[in-house]
């Protein structure tokens, strides 16, 4: 698992973060929540948990390593640990609001997400090896594949079973966006790409967004380029698509002026 500890492991649970339960603080301090609202947040984590519904389903939280998931078979079949979302610290970099992308018509609703036969993977979180609760690269660094302080870099990406998926970003008052992406290499045997290549896969979309369209822009009210923006990670938002989750630079605001 690329997105948390490994899904065997026995972490310190709590039913509590910061005084407030944890599917409270899961829809508010999560960073799906903190990128997409805690509407659409809700929504992923419904669309996550099926068959079962979300609203249902106990959240824990481990305070050792920050993250929230669902225990083993408390899903009522057996399962490994569900990982849903890390709890955002407050030395951590400000996540870029997006909207949460899903398939325009209730039949491709049905069939990419609601289907039995889907399967929404965990959210891709790029942690950092050695150093709990540190997220992201910048997008130069994906760009360049510089990522080897990630855990899991040289490791097979869990992006499902498609062979190629497509990149989206849906920033407010602008059109959704999207670029498709190889998700095997070029061996014969065509094998899932590793973590490494997904990364870059995103780095090169985002930057290809902002070549051509200057959607956000600094708090000072300066236009931002994908140099000034953190990739955190990737989000499965229906079959087939993965929508980053982004934050601010801001060693580069500042250094920019901006």
């Amino acid at each position: 698992m690329n997105s948390s500890a490994s899904a065997q492991d026995a972490p310190m649970t709590s039913q509590t973060v910061d005084g407030i339960d944890t599917k409270t603080a899961l829809l508010h301090g999560g960073y799906h929540a903190l990128a997409f609202g805690t509407d659409y947040a809700r929504l992923h984590f419904e669309n996550h948990t099926r068959p079962h519904s979300f609203e249902n389903a106990p959240v824990d939280y481990d305070g050792s390593t920050h993250y929230f998931f669902i225990q083993s078979n408390a899903l009522g079949y057996p399962h490994f640990p569900v990982f849903l979302d890390f709890y955002r610290r407050p030395a951590a970099p400000t996540v870029i609001i997006q909207k949460y992308w899903q398939p325009t018509t209730e039949t491709d609703r049905e069939r990419f997400v609601k289907d039995d036969e889907v399967k929404l993977e965990d959210t891709i979180f790029l942690r950092h090896e050695g150093v709990e609760g540190a997220l992201g690269v910048t997008v130069e660094e994906a760009v360049h594949g510089e990522g080897t302080h990630l855990k899991g870099w040289k490791e097979t990406a869990n992006l499902g079973d498609k062979a190629s998926a497509q990149i989206r970003l849906w920033f407010p008052e602008c059109k959704p966006w999207r670029r498709q992406v190889q998700t095997r290499d070029q061996t014969s045997s065509k094998n899932p790409i590793l973590l490494k290549g997904f990364v870059q896969h995103i780095g090169r979309s985002i930057e290809a967004y902002f070549e051509k369209n200057p959607a956000l822009r600094s708090f000072s009210g300066e236009p931002l380029t994908s140099k000034e923006l953190i990739i955190l990670g990737a989000v499965h938002v229906s079959a087939g698509s993965w929508q980053p989750i982004l934050a601010y630079d801001m060693r580069k605001i500042i250094e920019g002026g901006f």
